[in-house]
């Protein structure tokens, strides 16, 4: 299952930078919808939501996540929205 999420991180990666925004953040929301408890895709899509100025999205993917992860991936997750409401956007994984 990691590996399906790492790949859609991926491709989404490469969707943002052909330049489809959209495209990209329909494939990590439907990935993540597969993979609820993974880290990385979390992470992307608060960042993706925060991108689009969808911070209360961001906000429910960290408490959907924080649900069903396990404590020691919540941290990584939490920095990303940190960094969101801090107003910069932390280093894609």
């Amino acid at each position: 299952a990691e590996y399906a999420a790492l790949s859609a991180v991926r491709d989404a990666a490469e969707l943002r930078a052909l330049g489809d925004a959209d495209a990209a953040h329909a494939l990590l929301e439907s990935a993540w919808e597969s993979n609820p408890a993974s880290a990385p895709l979390a992470a992307e899509l608060i960042r993706s939501h925060a991108a689009r100025g969808e911070l209360g999205q961001a906000e429910r993917v960290l408490e959907r996540f924080a649900e069903r992860a396990p404590a020691g991936a919540r941290r990584t997750v939490a920095e990303a929205l940190a960094g969101v409401r801090r107003g910069r956007t932390p280093p894609r994984a």
